[in-house]
């Protein structure tokens, strides 16, 4: 595989700030610090790898599209698999949960939001639309992972990166992704092109600053009166004072001579002293023709202000009636059967809410009508008040 030094570094860089934003991600959906750094980046034997993670691991496949195209594969301990999958579904993150259906389940859904973040970073770091697949979850006790180590390597060598993967004091692993040579080619290439475009933009403004012609010091001028002194090779040249003929001019205290009028032959502004900004100019806007707007006189409805309610009376709303509610964990959702009990907030006997369009209106009890239920109005506000409600 021919990757550089340089390759290798802006993988493990680009990769380390990306699985910093899947690890933040993960840290909101389980409640827990979770940090992914350190990546350790290597070109290995897939055969050696194969060795490495083919007993006890789980795998996750990640499919790219967009400006990369390929797959990557995550593999991870099925302990640790198990504690996120156990975190995932409000526990504390068991390391005995059996990893079923329900476990990979929730290991999936963890792996599909990390990546995402993952994605979105990746995308923002090398300035390209990056996408994934939703990731597929392997059990390598069902198939082994020299399978889809085929998937990605074409050929005896895969890149490998290897992350140190915590989780406050439950959990201190490693988390390894194993990159096609496809795709780590084309990160690496991004990556560098990206750094060389950063560089290149900060280098322009002092380029042109260094390209910019010098100017020559200007040479003293020839006149009489000069003095030159030589110290060691350095010959430094000496003007007298400037003297200024008196005549036609008259002395100011400062001794400097005044300067005489300048004719104004076309009434422009004096220019302003040495050391000031000009003053601003302004253009003559030309005259805008303004009227005041006039509205016609508004008549008075011959039915006056009254509103015929007949109008509204037909206007179809919805009723519904509020039996309880109760907030459950993901866990106990995924956990529900044909047969399960949920408890609600209401208490036996205790008056159910009667809403329209989800505005409370009245109170009531659930009877029985032939064979359907109905409720009886216990309590109900005014008229006027469900119309506002309304």
């Amino acid at each position: 595989m021919n990757l550089t030094d340089d390759q290798v570094d802006a993988i493990g860089e680009v990769l380390n700030m990306a699985m910093g934003s899947a690890a933040t991600t993960l840290s909101q959906l389980v409640n827990k610090k979770i940090s992914i750094t350190s990546p350790m980046v290597a070109i290995s034997d897939v055969e050696q790898i194969a060795a490495d993670f083919e007993d006890n691991s789980i795998g996750v496949m990640i499919g790219y599209e967009g400006e990369i195209e390929g797959s990557s594969l995550l593999v991870v301990n099925k302990t640790d698999g198990s504690i996120i999958a156990d975190l995932m579904m409000g526990g504390e993150g068991n390391p005995e949960l059996p990893f079923d259906e329900l476990a990979m389940s929730a290991l999936q859904e963890a792996m599909n939001q990390m990546m995402g973040a993952s994605s979105t970073a990746l995308a923002s770091l090398l300035g390209g639309r990056i996408d994934i697949m939703p990731p597929q979850v392997i059990n390598f006790d069902e198939q082994p992972i020299v399978e889809s180590l085929k998937q990605i390597a074409s050929g005896n060598e895969a890149v490998e990166v290897l992350f140190d993967f915590t989780g406050e004091s439950i959990f201190q692993t490693k988390l390894v992704m194993i990159l096609s040579e496809p795709v780590a080619q084309k990160m690496a290439a991004m990556a560098v092109n990206n750094a060389k475009a950063m560089i290149d933009t900060e280098e322009s403004p002092s380029s042109s600053s260094t390209n910019a012609p010098s100017e020559s010091p200007a040479s003293p001028p020839q006149g009489a009166g000069t003095v030159s002194q030589a110290t060691g090779n350095i010959t430094q040249t000496i003007m007298p004072p400037p003297t200024y003929q008196q005549e036609n001019f008259q002395q100011q205290p400062g001794g400097y001579p005044q300067q005489p009028p300048q004719q104004n032959q076309y009434n422009y502004p004096p220019p302003p002293p040495y050391g000031y900004p000009p003053p601003p100019t302004y253009q003559q806007q030309p005259q805008i023709q303004a009227s005041q707007a006039q509205f016609q006189q508004l008549q008075p409805s011959p039915q006056g202000d009254s509103i015929n309610i007949e109008n509204l009376l037909n206007i179809p709303l919805e009723l519904s009636v509020s039996l309880g509610d109760a907030r459950m964990t993901l866990k106990d959702v995924l956990e529900l059967r044909s047969g399960s009990v949920i408890e609600l907030n209401k208490l036996a006997g205790e008056a159910l809410e009667v809403r329209i369009n989800d505005e409370l209106i009245a109170r009531g009890e659930v009877v029985v009508i032939d064979e359907n239920f109905g409720i009886r109005i216990t309590e109900i506000i005014s008229p006027k008040e469900r119309l506002e409600k309304i």
